[in-house]
């Protein structure tokens, strides 16, 4: 049941930004009087997006900052002096104490559990010579000979330090120097484990040290994202990735556009094109053989639930088209350019990008890999789209924009830019985990209640939109718990 949690969340969530778009606030919206306009007040969202987004960023920073505190303490016990180079010993078993295991002792018991043969190894790659080890007993001959320093017998802190009379002064010395060499062995271990130096390793024949956990976790770049990585075996493979990184910018841009229920028929046509995308691309899959369902009856079978699913879609769909309106004096030209981008940006989501990946080191990289890496394009297509406006749909958009009272200048410049950006961010997590089904039959099933909340009255178009919606989510929870 736990899909069934994913499908009713999105159900949820864009009812609830369908209902806060039907918010007119006492102002009608300017954005259905042309395609210039339109782009100006999306221009206008997504600078304030950016901007709260540019200072999320900023004061996550400055916070980080704040709590970072490299400062490392000793607690000491007991009484007596303590010499420089023992300080400087305590020190550094303070802030190496989380990765070893090390428990001096002035008794003779082994002090350390570090790893000294890779410790070794790397200390060799560094060349460090015997002469500089041999070099740091010396400094510990200024050290009074009537004090020792030996850690508390009960499993405390490495830096907690207690001070006692000795009873050698050389097993003392002998100590002191190997804590010493402890510290710094673990130290060089973790520099060349860093730094991917196993080439000794290698030549001994013992395993290569496994690589940082920085460079398996994703989100970086340079040596420490080489989850990012994608190898292409031609130039024009490429050039292909890069125009698809670019096309998908661009449909970001436009279903930043479409996706917006306060214009009933351009989300139609969005909606529309998702719908028409995914019954292609699962047409496709039926007819195309593949090693999960290689026979054609298998195929069919598993798209038997598609054919439902669409049948009930595409009924909400129709209902929904009896409320179209088409607007008055405008060219053919422009209704294409205002509902043919918004059909196709559909298309693509459901039809190419839920099947766009690449394997990386330990995860999938997909839709959500590409968007990222689209942003630039989509803010560029923005600017360029806001240039492209005339100087009349400027001064129209600035003075709706200052006629609007406080509550409605909130809610256009700051209520909807987020709820357009969750919403486009929800579509591209439900594509990465290649439910695409979901995500059309929610938007669907939110599309019905769109339609119900515009009728005046409950006629034939709102009774069967009602209908269209109740056996969508019967047929889609029976299917769940058959399933089960």
């Amino acid at each position: 049941m736990a899909r069934s949690y994913g499908f009713f969340a999105q159900c949820v969530l864009f009812a609830f930004i369908m209902y806060i778009s039907q918010l007119r606030l006492a102002h009608d919206d300017i954005r259905t009087s042309g395609v210039h306009v339109r782009t100006l007040v999306a221009a206008v969202q997504v600078a304030m997006l950016a901007l709260m987004l540019s200072m999320q960023a900023v004061l996550t920073f400055i916070v980080g900052v704040v709590k970072r505190d490299n400062m490392s303490f000793a607690l000491l016990g007991g009484s007596g002096r303590r010499s420089a180079s023992s300080r400087r010993g305590a020190r550094g078993c303070d802030s190496t104490s989380r990765g070893c295991d090390s428990t001096s002792s002035a008794r003779g018991r082994e002090n350390t559990k570090c790893g000294s043969t890779s410790s070794t190894r790397c200390a060799s790659l560094r060349g460090r010579d015997d002469s500089q080890e041999d070099s740091r007993p010396e400094v510990l001959d200024d050290i009074d000979p009537g004090w020792g320093s030996e850690h508390d017998q009960e499993g405390s802190n490495c830096g907690e330090v207690r001070l006692r009379p000795p009873a050698d002064r050389k097993q003392f010395l002998d100590d002191v120097k190997r804590h010493h060499e402890t510290v710094d062995l673990e130290l060089q271990r973790k520099l060349c484990d860093r730094d991917g130096q196993t080439a000794l390793g290698l030549e001994h024949g013992s395993p290569a040290p496994s690589p940082p956990p920085s460079m398996l976790s994703g989100g970086h770049s340079g040596i420490e994202g080489l989850e990012n990585a994608i190898i292409f075996e031609s130039n024009m493979k490429l050039d292909l990735y890069c125009l698809y990184v670019h096309s998908v910018g661009a449909v970001m841009y436009q279903t930043f556009l479409s996706f917006d229920y306060t214009l009933f028929n351009t989300q139609w046509m969005f909606s529309m094109g998702l719908l028409l995308g995914w019954v292609g691309i699962s047409l496709y899959k039926t007819l195309a053989a593949s090693e999960t369902t290689p026979n054609l009856w298998g195929r069919l079978r598993g798209s038997l639930w598609v054919g439902v699913y669409s049948s009930i879609a595409l009924a909400i769909q129709i209902c929904a088209l009896m409320r179209w309106s088409w607007p008055d004096d405008v060219s053919a030209g422009t209704l294409v350019n205002l509902y043919a981008p918004a059909f196709f940006a559909g298309c693509f989501w459901t039809s190419v990008s839920s099947e766009m990946s690449f394997s990386g080191v330990r995860t999938s990289r997909g839709i959500l890999f590409d968007s990222r890496r689209a942003l630039p394009t989509f803010l560029l297509v923005t600017a360029v789209g806001a240039l492209y406006s005339s100087p009349e749909s400027r001064l129209t958009v600035s003075t709706y924009i200052e006629g609007l009272s406080r509550l409605a200048t909130m809610h256009l410049l700051l209520l909807e830019p987020v709820l357009k950006f969750v919403s486009i961010y929800v579509l591209v997590m439900v594509l990465e985990r290649r439910k695409s089904s979901d995500l059309v039959l929610s938007i669907c099933f939110v599309q019905g209640l769109f339609l119900i909340s515009l009728s005046p009255a409950f006629d034939v178009a709102a009774i069967t939109a009602l209908t269209g919606c109740v056996l969508l989510i019967a047929v889609y929870t029976t299917r769940l718990a058959g399933a089960v």
